[in-house]
């Protein structure tokens, strides 16, 4: 599709196309808000699902329980009555309360708008979202409601009403479109009016401009396109449980801020002599794109917990992965957050965002509905003004899953709000998991991103998870008993040193500990092949980027001193690690 514009236009000068008129600026052709003279159709009483939540279109009311006048709004009061509340039984009504996690709803209550304007209503206000049945295509100036980026210009009506509040696009050029895919996935979908005049029906298309030698700019529209979404928006590593470096599954547990399997997810079982199985299941829910999942299973369960314990898993990040949320300014960004969950119990369980640079605190409760079942939480917690956070490597910000907790965690009240950190409100409200053998508890797909929409998971490739996961902690497995290590230099006839392993991508900071299975493990062969002295005893270090052996000593002399002899793994069960955790 293509629009022929006028050749030499002057500034102001305007030309339509169809039902849409376009002002010239005197450098470009730019959409003309347009205005609707009809009263919109729909009845009093209907529901209206709103993209803005701050401007309420005229003859509405947001439909948040509140009390009014059965005067002011007779038609409305006939129609609905006392079926809401009664108010105050004589002068007031209440209106219905329909919640939503994007936008806001609102009831009709009167039909004489008289002129409409692009932030009121024609047929149905910019802004306005809807049920369609179906993907093909959608009626004239709607657009599906998917986190797609969309032109400012093409759309600059429903820009001027909701501006960057779902996403800021290209920051220039585009704006993001609310995403309610997970909400309206399948039949019917979510759309959204998006102009008054109606630019094109197809949902996510882009505008490409571009000027000929004739004198007319041309709009072209090149077909559907991806979502525009920025990439490494999760501040989350490992969030869908594919990398674990260090073990699937660990029976007996019952450590304090330990790490055991899935990499980067740090767990804390301390308090009480429980036995906990943490393991990396292959479960995940179904046609979600996920695989695994983290799962803790209590193989001794405890009903009455001590008021010191404290039963939770989660991430510790870095300061400087956490800047774009402006934490501490007055552009400080809101904390989008997402994540399947399923537990073998119904319940209310707690996830903490904790500021440890600023000792402060904000949590939500969500509540397991439906036992051994998969379900999808989404919720924001607010920006927070106060407290900026370091820019630095070191561990600024914690988020944590709360399974169950004592007194001294629950007495309190959940902070809704960013605030000081109270130990007594960490877990307010939060069901003990742990109460019973065999319970479970799993989690995957858990994403956090600046803004107040939850945008679709950032799935990404295996080697990126795992590039992230090396910089902060590295294990290499022998595969083979004859696995080449490398070559050790003698001093003296029984002893060596040297490098063993070489990091794969360089770490958070230098590591705080290396290690290897055992100093057995290691076998050095000397110059004519002869049978291998395996060692017994060494220390373990890091200089550089190589992980170095020490002082290995050997069970028989075989060596001399200078000579570089081969080392190897001689079992399956070796390895060597290295550790720059948070």
């Amino acid at each position: 599709m293509a629009i022929d514009f006028p050749s030499s236009p002057t500034n102001g000068q305007e030309f339509s196309s169809g039902s849409v008129t376009w002002t010239y600026d005197g450098t470009a052709w730019n959409l003309k808000s347009t205005a609707a003279t009809t009263n919109d159709s729909m009845p009093i009483g209907a529901i209206m699902w709103f993209a803005n939540t701050t401007t309420t279109p005229p003859g509405w009311l947001a439909a948040d329980g509140s009390n009014v006048s059965r005067t002011t709004y007779a038609a409305l009061f006939a129609v609905i009555g006392t079926t809401y509340g009664n108010g105050d039984g004589s002068t007031t009504f209440t209106l219905p309360t329909i919640s939503a996690t994007t936008g806001k709803y609102y009831v009709r209550y009167t039909t004489a708008l008289g002129t409409q304007t692009t932030t009121s209503l024609s047929t149905a206000p910019v802004g306005t979202m809807l049920d369609w049945p179906t993907t093909s295509s959608y009626p004239t100036g709607y657009l599906r409601a998917d986190g797609s980026a969309v032109s400012r210009t093409s759309y600059a009506d429903l820009f001027a009403l909701i501006g960057t509040t779902y996403g800021i696009g290209d920051n220039s050029t585009t704006f993001n479109l609310p995403n309610l895919v997970a909400a309206g996935s399948g039949s019917p979908v979510k759309i959204i009016k998006a102009s008054l005049g109606g630019i094109v029906e197809p949902s996510t298309v882009a505008h490409a401009a571009s000027h000929t030698e004739g004198g007319s700019d041309v709009i072209t529209v090149t077909g559907n396109q991806i979502a525009n979404y920025q990439t490494y928006r999760n501040v989350i590593i490992n969030s869908s449980m594919s990398v674990a470096q260090r073990a699937t599954s660990i029976a007996g547990l019952n450590g304090v801020n330990a790490y055991y399997t899935a990499d980067r997810w740090l767990l804390n079982l301390g308090g009480e002599s429980w036995s906990i199985t943490n393991s990396v299941a292959a479960e995940a829910p179904t046609d979600s794109g996920f695989s695994n999942s983290f799962k803790i299973t209590a193989n001794t369960g405890d009903n009455v917990l001590a008021n010191f314990t404290a039963a939770f898993f989660g991430q510790r990040i870095e300061g400087q992965n956490l800047q774009h949320f402006a934490k501490g300014t007055a552009s400080a960004k809101p904390f989008a957050f997402q994540c399947w969950v399923r537990a073998s119990i119904t319940g209310n369980f707690v996830v903490e965002l904790r500021d440890v640079n600023n000792s402060r605190h904000v949590a939500k409760l969500f509540t397991i509905n439906a036992a051994n079942t998969w379900e999808k939480k989404t919720f924001v917690f607010p920006a927070d003004t106060t407290g900026a956070l370091l820019n630095d490597s070191f561990s600024r910000f914690e988020v944590l899953f709360w399974m169950g907790a004592g007194n001294n965690f629950i007495s309190g009240t959940l902070p809704a709000t960013w605030a000081s950190q109270v130990s007594a409100n960490r877990a307010a409200g939060c069901t003990n998991f742990l109460a019973s053998n065999g319970n479970t508890f799993q989690v995957t797909g858990v994403q956090l991103e600046a803004g107040d929409v939850a945008t679709p998971f950032e799935f990404e490739p295996y080697e990126t998870t795992l590039r992230k996961c090396q910089r902060y902690y590295q294990r290499y497995n022998a595969t083979t008993s004859q696995d080449f290590i490398g070559g050790l230099q003698f001093y003296g006839s029984d002893r060596v040193f040297g490098p063993i392993y070489w990091l794969k991508t360089p770490m958070r900071a230098n590591p705080t500990s290396a290690a290897i299975s055992s100093p057995s493990h290691i076998s050095v062969y000397n110059a004519s092949g002869a049978s291998p002295a395996a060692g017994n005893g060494a220390t373990i270090q890091v200089s550089g980027n190589t992980v170095v052996v020490n002082g290995l000593t050997l069970v028989s002399a075989i060596g001399t001193t200078g000579a570089n002899y081969m080392a190897f793994w001689n079992t399956t069960s070796g390895w060597v690690e290295a550790n720059a955790e948070l």
